[in-house]
């Protein structure tokens, strides 16, 4: 375990991103596990963009879609945080490579240089 962030429970793991409302109207996004859970390390950090940096709720809302994504990927492919970060460029050649698949919009090749880098 590195930096206190948890080991996958399965390789079918699923996560999810959700909208968190706290006081008010202050809002952010998280990461959902497969069981409906926060996944600590990745809330702390996604809260810490909110509310200690002061960045937008959407700025939380990618940052947690792009986080359901990556562990999504490392939990499948049995990475533990470690291996993964090493393995990183492999996450970045998959995207690159996968051809895109857009509801109403047809079909793309692949993702271009400056959408994945």
């Amino acid at each position: 375990m590195v930096f206190g962030m948890r080991e996958c429970a399965s390789r079918g793991d699923e996560f999810r991103a959700f909208r968190v409302v706290l006081e008010g109207d202050f809002a952010y996004w998280t990461v959902l596990d497969g069981g409906l859970r926060r996944v600590g390390e990745l809330d702390a950090f996604l809260l810490y963009l909110r509310a200690g940096r002061g960045r937008a709720e959407s700025t939380t809302e990618a940052y947690a879609r792009d986080l359901v994504f990556f562990e999504s990927w490392r939990c499948s492919s049995g990475r533990d945080l470690m291996a993964a970060a090493k393995d990183l460029h492999l996450l970045v050649a998959s995207l690159k490579m996968t051809p895109i698949e857009r509801q109403g919009r047809g079909y793309r090749p692949q993702r271009g240089n400056n959408r994945v880098g």
